[in-house]
């Protein structure tokens, strides 16, 4: 369980004078973690920049690299924040209008908005923050890329009795109260099409995890519809690091044995051309 969800979970009076105890340290942790992991950020950008202007000075270049490992960043790391960088220096070289975005986005952030193609997530991120003065949660940006979310990025399939405020960015709480029966909820449709599962950043360099966390939904023993199975595909392809699988011959084989239905996917993914029968 991260900080923040033990910090807004109910809990005992004694938990809970702990809890205010270090609810000032834990923000002033927070702010500092997310403000390092954009200096790191913008570090191996600059330092990729380097090396693309300066491509010949090998001992430099090692030297930069052997650095970054001695500072525990792993390749993966230094992948995730090169594609973060590129798209934060983007920002701040285009109109100022996505300046604020730039400056208020975390890398994780920075990292879907990049890999989101069509623009839609950037342009419906700021007029999110121009409304809330703030960015909504990684998970929530997850279930917009998977379809579940609309452009407000609210579930599209909301039942009575679900949480209202389950998906936006979480607020600190100090509440002490113990934690009583929930009352029955309506079944019905679900409210994201994966049972129990929900994203967030943990505390290690901002990588993507799924975890397990309680939703608003039953079990549902009905094999799920075509139309599901693409939803929960487009979420896993968003998430497939390309140029990871790309340099990474063992992952490039567990493909392997799925050449064919992926060929498959992907002409049945391409526009139907449509021949007219006359000129």
């Amino acid at each position: 369980m991260s900080l923040i969800k033990i910090i807004n979970s109910e809990h005992s009076a004694e938990f809970g004078q702990l809890i205010t105890d270090i609810k000032a340290n834990v923000l002033s942790y927070l702010e500092a973690r997310q403000k390092a992991q954009k200096e790191r950020m913008i570090i191996i950008g600059k330092i990729a920049a380097y090396k693309s202007i300066y491509h010949q000075r090998s001992k430099e270049h090692r030297a930069l690299t052997t650095a970054m490992n001695e500072e525990g960043w792993s390749q993966d790391v230094i992948s995730n924040n090169l594609v973060a960088y590129k798209q934060y220096k983007s920002l701040l070289e285009s109109h100022s209008d996505w300046h604020p975005l730039a400056e208020a986005a975390s890398v994780s952030h920075l990292i879907l908005i990049a890999r989101e193609q069509s623009g839609s997530l950037l342009y419906d991120s700021v007029m999110y923050l121009k409304c809330n003065k703030q960015l909504p949660s990684i998970k929530a940006m997850k279930g917009y890329l998977g379809g579940f979310f609309d452009n407000k990025f609210q579930p599209k399939f909301r039942t009575i009795g679900c949480r209202r405020d389950s998906f936006s960015t979480p607020e600190l709480t100090t509440s002490n109260t113990t934690k009583q029966p929930e009352t029955q909820k309506p079944t019905g449709s679900a409210l994201i099409p994966i049972r129990d599962e929900a994203i967030e950043i943990p505390l290690n360099d901002g990588q993507f995890v799924i975890h397990q966390d309680s939703t608003d939904i039953e079990h549902e023993a009905v094999k799920p519809s075509q139309k599901r199975l693409i939803q929960q595909l487009n979420l896993i392809v968003n998430q497939i690091d390309i140029e990871e699988v790309f340099v990474d011959d063992a992952l490039r084989s567990q493909l392997e044995p799925f050449q064919h239905q992926l060929e498959t996917l992907s002409d049945l993914a391409k526009p139907r051309i449509i021949t007219p029968k006359h000129l």
